[in-house]
């Protein structure tokens, strides 16, 4: 997990508003302790690993081995080895479980006082002293999750979330933080909870002279074994199993044994598990002695091998490794192993006998000597090893698992079976192919690619913390099958042997990864150099990574399901050489050698990072040598972008598979753009999936507080809410009033509450409980502001006054009276004089100043914006004033000494800001209401990093990133999962319509006839017909397109049509029940129906009654149903304040604009505009115009008004006397206020809520659900009607409260009561909707840019206070919910709401009953009769005006000069606005039309002549740095994309990259272009780095005079990646313009840099001239001499072209010298003789160009001269699509005459005359042809036939 952990400053005020906000469940953690421990307490003597002995990971335990129970018999073995789902250990008669019942626990503070209580607390038997101590628990567990029976905790240590930094240092004990040795790595003393676990056990009398071992599964961290009294051994490694051989430290045969441990929450090996998780102590796992006879099978290895690695039936090898190692009194004598193949009903595959193994003799281990016995314990026994050959076995695959068991028989030289064990064994082959010529390659299971749909997990329960009972890891697995997941990565350390034995038997791929992290331990900040870094950079680590490593690997290898190791997780940050003193260097060839058969995966050390994969041309990269070079065989990277994945994928330089070890990151409302991933591993080959981080949320159960009362404080003056801190308590005030006492309330003031007069006066009455110890303040603003305090850091306190912030000898000073402290009320007044005196007064007498006189400040002084505060000086949390406050006033002005004394004075006098007393009208009780979610988390509430003892530093919830919420129930992210995730999807290739559907079949292993298909078409959800199933034989990994016959229908207007598909379970599962879903799609079917039915205002009765006075207006009358309505409007907000009906208020208020929602951790990328909150409330500039028709049935209401940032809102309402109400609204931004990308402001969502009243809790919409959907996660939501209550919307099981609830793609949605009575509001179109009991403010209440993470916000949905009444939204869209906020991602494009567009949604609210056909009311078109800007944007060939503003009509826009005219569209904010595009001259006009209304905006062209930088010829450029430089494509053949207005893609550009760029070695490319005497006046350009970049580079932009100046266009730019917004370069270049200068940065290969839209522009040569030229010409011919028809032709075009505006496009001016040319062209010579006939022949010749490209001679009325034609390009050649060229053709000989210039093919090369000089002629070709096709360039002149000069290919 990547996520700064830095302590975090939190200001004062933070501290206030969070103590008024939240509850502590803290406050008494440290409330039962002993005195404080040196963090100088260094233990001696034995049994100090866990300090610092970094390189012993443990003492005394046996040699790791694969995890088997030891059985008897054959016969017992295969029977409980059946199944891992009902495996019952306890059946072996040699395995006894110690865990599952209470043990007796004790817990001290720390390693000291641990110390002294070693001797008793270890002790075979404890003394009644110590018994006290103890106290029954129940093992596993965390120890923090011990409860009392009121659900609190019972011990004072408690869980801890911080992520990144190591949890010991968030401690702080009497203000000392406990330090973290990074530089000298030891276990922390100061607080570090030693836990003492006991328990008692006796042998069973069969195990009377057997080897006794103790197997502990999981103790964290560090522990020490004593076994009745004796020490055995120790160990670290918290998440993998140790075993302990204990027979020598039994008691005799039937005699009870003592077994305890010493537990250490943290160690010398806590260092290596830093991982991210909620940190938490104990034994986590099962304890239990198993027993082994005098010799044992030690351990085995599993092998398979298959003949052919990419067949699903090939022939397999299995070979067996075998470990028999000789223990208690052993014979000696030869040992047997045979081992026999069996398939699950047992019945025989094959089997295998192995070599006899000698075994020496051996003592009874109570005869062994110490030494004997600790090398009998070291020893590893005789491997022997054989193979055997298994005919195509059934291969495992997640969807297949085949398994079979493998039978492992110890015997004696008798025959006599000594130990049986099985092992659940599949036939797979893991491996890596090169899949095209760069040596790209594909991770492949058994012949098809491995897609990993996977999550990453950890183990996590509410109660019991990180101890899961084997249900737990049953129900995980279980839903991951249900939805749809393949892949369980054990983040961040090994996890339970039942987990792997469930993922071999249901089917899981495992990527298995060692308990190693270490994360801001192997940051470079905290050390002197690379070589300290934990634990990469010293040779001290590797003991314990190796032996973290072997450890997993030795007891895991037997495991099918697991088919990755990764070395494991975010401990290398920096680089280090491959070599023995590199741990992971160390424990990847370990890995390599002894298990090839799995790939090595750590995300550290992927390419990008600190190393590159190195393979030789062409190589297997399964081949060890290639392997040996690497340190992993998988690229794996943390939260990518989907840009970044496509980049990999399409980087050549990029070879190995690409795993996403984590993506995705599901916090909170998350997992947006999840289908995006996914539509990119369906698409490159080498891109494998990933898992998403993570499966659940973690969290513990904390016991809900008591409620208490809380007290809001308001000055009767300015009505201005103060907030009491929860140290304030009620005293008997000065004058009856009350007083607060030993507390302070903060008021969070605006301008209103400073004091802007010449001069400042604070006064306050005070009745100080004693002279101050401490400092003390009486009313502030902060050290930078405003104070008046005691100071008592000297031996004599004094009074303080300073109003221009503290400084030392600024303030002024005044001795405290000797009645200060008498138990009175005293006055006590500070004053800043408009002469800029400072005096202090006391009980009405001035005090001697022995301070600073005066103030240095100018007035108005009270200039701070801080918070004022009042008992408390607010520069320190700890400056509380100890005794009672009232009477508080502030004034800007001085108060004489008569007026200090006047009781009489008022608020209302003169100069009075701030006026206080405590009276009963200006405090308000809330009393909260804590427990109303009891009955749903049973008086808990579920807590995260901040809830406990991590209080002073921690993550926060960033621990809550599950698919599942923490109590084990899917989220609506699961459901999205489980969609994007199915392995049979239907596609519509664009037929489906016709009954044609492409289906995919991506299981590995299965064929669809597995499963059961049933596809239906339906109508609005109703099906048409009947379901029909699908018989599909269609094998795995491959598709096929089919064919339906659907069901005839009408369709009809309004309604939606869907093919649906649904794949179920034929049979039932270990996970499922035959019937159950696990695919879906839902096709629309696009048909032609009419339009919508409209309102028909002809069927309905006149408003019955209008009542309209200046204030409001009222409308009453009967609806379609009968029922009366009452709607209520005020005219001076245009805001509807009640809709009734029968009576019975319905609609409360609204509805209003809305554009704020409750912030998701996600949101904290960008910033929310804090105006948007309750922007109806905060409106300016409001309008309100109401219409009434004639006829009594319509009242149109029109409200403009401006938003607090930049925007207009305009709303209009068309109220029907059927009581229906059509609303529109929209949104117009005058700027982009809110761009929304990363860092940037952002607009959280577009819309209006209304306020419904009580009662009316039914919900039902039509759209997608049921569960909670948002724009960019709803593919898993299905289109549906669906039912519910407002109060079942609140998704309560989200730890931290934010947005929730929203329903997308919704059509109609209503509220009503429980009568049916209610309302209903359709969409025009879709719309989004929620309905909740509170608004987003309300949840979200941090006035903050970011109130998510604000102090102030609820930490816990049980502190929300929730309405009675209804918020129900009805919006244009929220912004996507996004993911890996924290990385910098943002929604993607779609999904987002810039402020760069205007935005506009419209619903119809209807009155319903319990009668209303809801579906059918929705069929009636939404129409509203005005919109007050139609259309939203305008687009300039297909590109947006940039500041489109629809309140601004006129516009200019700059074109390059073509041969065509720009194309003109725009678009509408509703569906029936008409749009027409005109042209005159340089301007177009567009109008839009919606019922009569037009709305005009003006557009004139400004023309440019255009060079683009990639059409230059490329030979002339400098190139240096090296790297691929391509033009209009990036180097990964991709468009070039940049984050410019959101991404955005562009058709020309210079792109570069360097496949060499590494961190560590950066490169730098530059282009140098010449671009002298061209003529070129700007360079434009959009430059940044590509978006499908991850990594970084800088830009620089220069230009070269011809002088040798160099001037700057673009300064080097700081750092960017593909997420930052790229920069626009529009700079004037001088006259004498050299080269430009193109210079990039680069830190990685994968960093890819556009030049996008680059282009060098210059002003237009006007065409005007060369047409005058023509028309001259044209004016001369002779009408006589032509036929009528060609003449008439001519006479037009010389019409037209002498009726060109003078501002006429290049385009216009060309058309019209085209149409001229060419109507002289066609010219047709009357017949000799004068016949007006038309007809032509050969012999005159006359003729025309055709599209064939043959040409021959135009008729002229010049004489024949002989001249011919010249042309300065008469080679062949090839101009790019979408590019120009310029040819000069001269005419030899032929003054004045012009020739025509055509081309063969106009489809392939559009012409343009360009001009004229003297007798050469220029011509312009542009290549508009598709690529590949070529024609031919001609010039005939007059009398001649067409002379062809060269061929020109398109590019």
């Amino acid at each position: 997990m990547k996520l700064n952990g830095n302590r975090p400053f939190r200001s004062i005020l933070a501290l206030v508003l969070a103590a008024a906000m939240t509850v502590s469940t803290c406050s008494t953690a440290f409330a039962a302790r002993s005195a404080k421990t040196s963090e100088d307490y260094v233990p001696t003597g034995e049994h100090t690993e866990w300090y610092d002995g970094i390189e012993t990971p443990a003492v005394n335990q046996e040699p790791y081995h694969a995890q088997f129970i030891p059985y008897d018999s054959r016969e017992l073995a295969l029977e409980n080895e059946a199944s891992i789902l009902d495996e019952d250990e306890e059946t072996s008669p040699y395995y006894q479980l110690l865990s599952g019942k209470d043990w007796d626990f004790a817990l001290v503070r720390n390693p000291e006082e641990a110390a002294e209580k070693d001797s008793a607390y270890l002790a075979e038997t404890l003394d009644e002293e110590a018994q006290e101590d103890f106290e029954p628990e129940y093992v596993p567990q965390a120890w923090q999750t011990y409860r009392n029976e009121d659900g609190s905790f019972k011990y004072f240590d408690e869980p801890m979330y911080t992520n990144s930094i190591y949890p010991w240092g968030s401690i702080v004990e009497d203000g000392v933080w406990q330090q973290i040795a990074y530089k000298d790595p030891h276990a922390p003393t100061m607080y570090n909870p030693v836990g003492y676990y006991r328990t008692t056990f006796q042998t069973p009398d069969e195990w009377d002279g057997r080897e006794i071992f103790v197997s502990f599964q999981s103790v964290c961290s560090a522990y020490y074994l004593y076994v009745n009294g004796e020490y055995v051994g120790y160990a670290t490694d918290s998440y993998t199993a140790h075993d302990f051989n204990i027979t020598p430290y039994l008691n005799e045969k039937g005699e009870e044994n003592t077994l305890a441990l010493k537990v250490f929450r943290w160690s010398i090996g806590s260092y290596l598990e830093n991982q991210d998780y909620i940190n938490e102590s104990g034994i986590f796992r099962d304890v239990y002695l198993y027993s082994k006879g005098d010799v044992e099978i030690r351990d085995f290895f599993v092998k398979t091998q298959l003949d052919e690695r990419d067949n699903k039936d090939s022939d397999a090898t299995l070979e067996l490794d075998v470990d028999i190692r000789g223990l208690h009194n052993a014979e000696a004598g030869e040992y047997y192993v045979e081992a026999t193949l069996l398939d699950m009903e047992n019945e025989e595959i094959g089997s295998m006998e192995f070599d006899p193994v000698e075994i020496e003799a051996t003592k009874p281990s109570a005869e062994q000597s110490k030494e004997e016995f600790l090398d009998k314990v070291a020893s590893t026994g005789e491997t022997v090893t054989r193979s055997m050959r298994v005919e195509n076995p059934a291969k495992w695959f997640p969807d297949t698992p085949n398994l079979y068991k493998l039978l492992i028989e110890l015997k004696d030289e008798s025959g006599e079976v000594i130990e049986a064990a099985v092992q659940r064994i599949g036939f797979r082959e893991v491996y890596k192919v090169n899949i095209n010529e760069e040596g790209q390659e594909q991770m492949q299971i058994t012949g098809e690619k491995a897609v990993f749909r996977g999550v990453n997990r950890h183990d996590a329960n509410l109660m019991t913390g990180r101890a899961l009972s084997k249900e737990d890891i049953y129900q995980d697995l279980k839903l991951m099958k249900e939805y749809n997941i393949n892949s369980i990565r054990t983040s961040h350390y090994p996890n339970d042997k039942l987990l792997y034995e469930m993922a071999d038997e249901m089917g899981f791929y495992v990527c298995c990864e060692a308990n190693i992290e270490s994360h801001y331990g192997g940051y470079i900040d905290e050390y002197d150099d690379p070589s300290q870094v934990i634990p990469s950079g010293s040779k001290t680590w590797v003991p314990p990574v190796m032996d973290r490593t072997e450890n997993m690997l030795e007891r895991y290898k037997n495991h099918a399901s697991i088919v990755m190791w990764s070395l494991g997780n975010e401990a290398t940050y920096t680089t280090h050489n491959y070599d023995e003193n590199y741990c992971f260097w160390v424990s990847s060839q370990y890995v390599l050698e002894r298990d090839p058969s799995r790939l090595r995966m750590y995300e550290r050390e992927s390419d990008g990072y600190y190393h590159r994969y190195q393979k030789d041309e062409g190589a297997d990269p399964m081949d060890m040598d290639q392997r040996c070079k690497n340190i992993v065989d998988v690229h794996s990277t943390q939260y990518p972008a989907p840009s970044a994945v496509e980049s990999y994928a399409k980087n050549p330089d990029y070879q190995m598979p690409y795993m996403e070890q984590e993506y995705a990151h599901a916090m909170g409302q998350a997992l947006g753009n999840f289908k995006e991933f996914w539509d990119l591993v369906r698409k490159y080959p080498n891109l494998q999936g990933g898992f998403i981080w993570d499966w659940v949320d973690q969290s513990i159960a904390t016991k809900v507080p008591e409620d208490i009362t809380t007290y809001v404080v308001r000055d009767t003056k300015t009505g201005t809410e103060a907030v009491l801190s929860d140290t304030a308590a009620w005293t008997e005030g000065r004058d009856g009033t009350q007083a607060i006492e030993n507390g302070y309330i903060t008021v969070a003031r605006g301008d209103d509450l400073r004091a802007k007069g010449n001069a400042l006066t604070m006064e306050v009455w005070i009745k100080p409980d004693a002279i101050p110890s401490s400092d003390q303040g009486f009313i502030s603003t902060g050290d930078n502001g405003l104070g008046l305090k005691v100071n008592a850091r000297g031996d004599h306190p004094y009074f303080e006054l300073f109003v221009d912030g503290w400084a030392a000898g600024t303030a002024a000073t005044a001795g405290l009276p000797d009645n200060y402290a008498d138990g009175n009320w005293h006055q006590l007044v500070g004053m800043c004089a408009a002469d800029k005196t400072l005096h202090f007064y006391w009980d009405g007498q001035e005090l001697p100043n022995t301070g600073a006189a005066s103030t240095t400040a100018s007035a108005p002084f009270d200039s701070a914006s801080e918070a004022l505060t009042v008992g408390l000086d607010s520069a320190s949390a700890d400056r509380v004033f100890t005794g009672a406050i009232d009477s508080v006033r502030i004034y800007e002005r001085e108060l004489t000494a008569e007026e200090m004394a006047d009781p009489n004075r008022t608020m209302d006098d003169e100069g009075v800001v701030y006026w206080l007393d405590f009276t009963d009208d200006e405090i308000e009780s809330k009393e909260t209401n804590y427990h109303w979610l009891d009955d749903k988390l049973d008086g808990y509430y579920w807590g995260y990093g901040g809830d406990w003892i991590d209080s002073h530093s921690n993550a926060d919830a960033f621990c809550a990133n599950g698919l599942l919420f923490a109590d084990r129930t899917p989220t609506a992210k699961a459901v999205e999962v489980r969609k994007v995730h199915q392995q049979v999807n239907f596609y519509d290739d664009g037929k489906a319509t016709q009954g044609e559907v492409r289906v995919v079949n991506e299981f590995e292993n299965t064929n669809l006839d597995q499963y059961e298909i049933i596809w239906k078409v339906t109508e609005d959800t109703e099906t048409i017909g009947s379901e029909q199933a699908l018989e599909l034989d269609l094998a795995p990994f491959s598709e096929e397109t089919i064919q339906l016959d659907l069901p005839e229908f009408t369709p009809k207007a309004g309604s939606d049509y869907l093919l649906e598909f649904s794949v179920r379970y034929k049979e039932d599962t270990s996970w499922a029940n035959a019937g159950d879903e696990l695919a879906f799609d839902q096709i629309p079917l696009t048909v032609e129906t009419g339009d919508r039915m409209e309102m028909d205002t002809s069927a309905m009765q006149a408003f019955s009654n209008v009542e309209e006075n200046e204030q409001e207006i009222k409308m009453e009358g009967v609806t379609a149903e009968g029922q009366n309505y009452s709607i209520t409007m005020d005219k001076e907000t245009g805001v509807i304040t009640n809709y009734s009906l029968d009576g019975e208020t319905i609609l409360e208020k609204g509805p209003v604009p809305s554009y704020w929602r409750a912030q998701t951790y996600n949101d904290i990328t960008n910033y929310f505009p804090t105006e948007l909150r309750n922007a109806e409330d905060t409106m300016q500039n409001v309008e309100v115009t109401v219409e009434k028709d004639e006829n009594g049935k319509h009242i149109s209401v029109a409200i403009s008004e401006d938003l607090l940032v930049d925007a207009s809102n305009y709303v209009t309402y068309d109220i029907y006397s059927n009581g229906e109400i059509v609303v529109s609204n929209q949104l117009v931004p005058h700027s982009n206020f809110a761009p929304g990308g990363n860092g940037e402001f952002a607009l959280p969502k577009v819309g209006m809520r209304m306020q419904v009243a009580e009662g009316y809790e039914n919900l039902e919409y039509y759209g997608r659900g049921p569960d909670e959907n948002y724009c960019d996660r709803k593919t898993g939501s299905k289109l549906g009607v669906y039912t519910s209550t407002v109060d079942e919307q609140f998704m309560y099981k989200y730890v931290k409260p934010q947005e929730n609830g929203n329903r997308t793609d919704v059509r109609w949605t209503s509220l009503t009561n429980d009568e049916g009575t209610g309302l209903m509001v359709t969409a025009d179109g879709t719309m989004e909707t929620s309905a909740q009991h509170y608004t987003a403010e309300e949840l979200n209440p941090a006035l903050s840019t970011q109130p998510y993470n604000s102090a102030s916000a609820y930490r816990h949905p049980y502190q929300v206070p929730m309405r009675e009444d209804t918020i129900w939204c009805i919006d244009y869209m929220q912004r996507g919910v996004s993911n890996t906020a924290f990385f910098g991602h943002v929604p993607l494009d779609p999904y987002r709401l810039d402020t760069d567009k205007t935005y506009t949604h419209a619903f119809r609210i209807s009155p319903v009953s319990g009668e209303t056909d809801k579906m059918a009311n929705s069929k009636v078109a939404v129409e509203p009769s005005t919109i007050q800007y139609p259309i939203t944007d305008i687009q300039v060939d297909g590109t947006s005006i940039q500041g489109f503003d629809p309140s601004k009509t006129e516009y200019v826009v700059e074109v390059a000069a073509s041969s065509e005219l720009p194309q003109v569209t725009a678009t509408t904010s509703l569906s029936g606005v008409q749009v027409d595009v005109s042209f005159e001259g340089s301007t177009a006009t567009v109008r839009a039309t919606l019922s009569g209304q037009t709305k005009t905006y003006t557009i004139r062209f400004s023309e440019v002549d255009v060079t683009y930088v990639s059409d230059l010829d490329q030979s002339d450029w400098v190139l240096e740095g090296g790297g691929n430089v391509t033009l209009d494509r990036t180097a990964f053949d991709g468009p070039l994309s940049l984050n410019y207005n959101g991404t955005t893609t562009f058709a020309k550009g210079v792109s570069v990259q360097h496949p060499d760029a590494t961190y560590e070695s950066r490169r730098i490319m530059v282009q140098k272009i010449p671009i002298e005497g061209q003529g070129y006046e700007r360079f434009y350009t959009i430059a940044g780095v590509d978006t499908v970049t991850p990594n970084y580079a800088s830009l620089k932009i220069e230009v070269v005079t011809t002088d040798g100046e160099t001037i700057t266009l673009l300064p080097t730019t700081a750092w960017l990646t593909g997420t930052s917004a790229a920069l626009k370069v529009d700079q004037m270049l001088p006259t004498n313009a050299k080269t430009l200068i193109l210079t990039t940065e680069m830190d990685n290969s994968s960093v890819v840099v556009d030049y996008a839209d680059a282009k060098l522009i210059k002003s237009v040569a006007d065409g005007r001239e060369a047409l005058e030229n023509l028309i001259a010409k044209a004016e001369q011919l002779q009408e006589k001499n032509y036929t009528a028809e060609s003449w008439a032709v001519l006479e037009t075009a010389l019409r037209e072209a002498k009726e060109l505006p003078e501002d006429a496009l290049q385009a216009q001016i060309q058309a019209a010298a085209d149409a001229l040319q060419n109507a002289m062209a066609k010219l047709v010579k009357k017949p000799s003789g004068g016949s007006s006939s038309s007809s032509s022949s050969s012999s005159n010749g006359s003729n025309s160009m055709g599209s064939d490209g043959y040409a021959v001679a135009i008729g002229t009325d010049a004489a024949t001269a002989p001249a011919k034609v010249v042309s300065d390009t008469t080679v062949d050649f090839s101009v790019k699509s979408g590019s120009a060229y310029c040819f000069k053709m001269t005419v030899v000989n032929g003054n004045g005459v012009m020739p025509v210039f055509t081309v063969g093919n106009g489809n392939v090369l559009k012409t343009q005359y360009v001009t004229q000089i003297g007798n050469d002629y220029y011509f312009r070709v542009w290549a508009v042809g598709t690529p590949g096709s070529s024609t031919g360039v001609y010039t005939t002149l007059p009398g001649q036939n067409a002379v062809k000069h060269c061929t020109i290919t398109i590019a």
